[in-house]
């Protein structure tokens, strides 16, 4: 239905009766199922009279009738998070709910920050109902694992504040300001005309297992990693001990701190590193004849030089995170990995140790000389499962921090000793 008041044209979007608990019949305030074919888009010749509540519970029953049930549960949180196939960093879209508050925001990786076009903010009171109690423009949140999106930050509000320009453009509205209802609608306006349940267009992150006071639970869901058909030696299909090179554009980072990890294989992350380089680079490390592959990555953050090797010697492979200390002639390694690469390709998880130190020298880390001591969480795995896990870790870490690709911040250097 249209009206007209004065010059400007408002739809009245319809609503229908495919979600029991969400009558058509329900007060404005409460969330319904949009008809579709009755939604136009906000043009500034006619308004959509469509409120954010609407918005979100007809995008996630468009994913499934399943995910809007998983949504409303009373006492699990839900995180989904809406990534374009074509652009990983922008034109991105999060729903999270904990209890009964819900946030919605359109968001873009920008270097170390999540920055925010809206954000929003609403509460569900005991009758169903909702409300905005926070809506503003252009806030940004830091991602402060390296690699990693951390919603702790957004969730709580943790704003950073970017200064100069970007920071002049923010602002937040308060309650009953017009502004606050124009954001909403535009989110609104936003998830609906983009169709984000388009499993075509969008790829989905989907966590629900946490209870209502944010304990997530220790056991951590192993998501599955894709591959290509890039290299004649590591085809897609090989066993899941050979090497394989990921597919980056469907790659998900881990979220350790809500227990959702990829299973990445270190041998996969390794292959896939060296092959973004390029295949030549990957073709060196494959080559029997190459007797010792050198690999170092580094990247500095907050005065600190983070680095990462990869070191191949005959059929051993020692691949780790590492930070210096040169006065005190100490290497402090996070993860540390060794593999064997066996006749037929295969890769076995030879150790894996975490929170170690050695003298300076990557030498004493080849051969194992620990210092007696351990960081102040270190603990070594000892054990198969303790291992594997330490090495999935630090498979990616390497494939969250893209260490291919040269950035302002970080570097690396190849060395290669060729038999004669």
């Amino acid at each position: 239905m249209i009206t007209n008041n004065f010059s400007t044209m408002v739809h009245h979007i319809q609503f229908v009766d495919s979600f029991a608990d969400l009558p058509s019949t329900a007060p404005a305030n409460h969330p319904h199922i949009i008809d579709l074919t009755t939604f136009k888009e906000n043009d500034g010749e006619v308004i959509t009279d469509i409120k954010i509540q609407d918005a979100i519970v007809t995008t996630l029953h468009q994913v499934s009738k399943k995910t809007l049930t998983k949504f409303f549960h009373p006492t699990k949180a839900f995180h989904m998070d809406f990534e374009s196939k074509t652009d990983r960093y922008y034109n991105r879209i999060i729903i999270k709910k904990k209890g009964n508050e819900v946030l919605v925001g359109q968001y873009a990786k920008v270097q170390g920050w999540l920055e925010f076009d809206n954000l929003l903010r609403c509460s569900i009171d005991a009758t169903g109902a909702w409300k905005i109690t926070y809506a503003a423009y252009r806030d940004y949140f830091s991602v402060e694992m390296i690699g990693f999106f951390t919603w702790e930050n957004v969730w709580a509000g943790n704003r950073v504040n970017v200064g100069g320009h970007l920071a002049a453009l923010r602002f937040e509205t308060t309650e009953g300001q017009p502004d606050r209802a124009m954001l909403a609608t535009q989110v609104a306006d936003h998830l609906l005309l983009g169709q984000y349940w388009d499993s075509k267009r969008w790829t989905r992150e989907f966590h629900w297992d946490c209870d209502r006071n944010g304990a997530w639970p220790i056991d951590t869901e192993y998501l599955p990693v894709w591959f290509l058909c890039v290299h004649e030696h590591l085809p897609a299909n090989a066993p899941s001990d050979h090497a394989h090179v990921i597919d980056m554009a469907l790659y998900k980072p881990s979220l350790p701190s809500i227990g959702v990890q990829c299973d990445v294989k270190i041998q996969d992350a390794v292959a896939t590193l060296l092959f973004n380089i390029s295949k030549a680079t990957l073709d060196q490390f494959l080559d029997s004849q190459t007797t010792s592959f050198k690999f170092l990555w580094s990247f500095k953050r907050e005065h600190v030089e983070n680095q990462m090797i990869v070191w191949r010697q005959g059929a051993q492979v020692l691949v780790g995170q590492f930070v210096e200390y040169p006065e005190d002639d100490e290497l402090e390694w996070d993860n540390l990995v060794r593999c064997r690469i066996n006749y037929d390709g295969s890769w076995d998880l030879a150790s894996a140790t975490f929170g170690r130190y050695t003298r300076l020298g990557l030498h004493h880390a080849w051969a194992e000389s620990f210092l007696p001591r351990y960081t102040r969480m270190g603990i070594e795995h000892d054990k198969k499962k303790g291992e594997e896990q330490s090495a999935r870790n630090l498979g990616d870490y390497i494939l969250s921090n893209e260490c291919w690709i040269p950035k302002a911040e970080s570097k690396w250097n190849i060395e290669i000793s060729v038999a004669r």
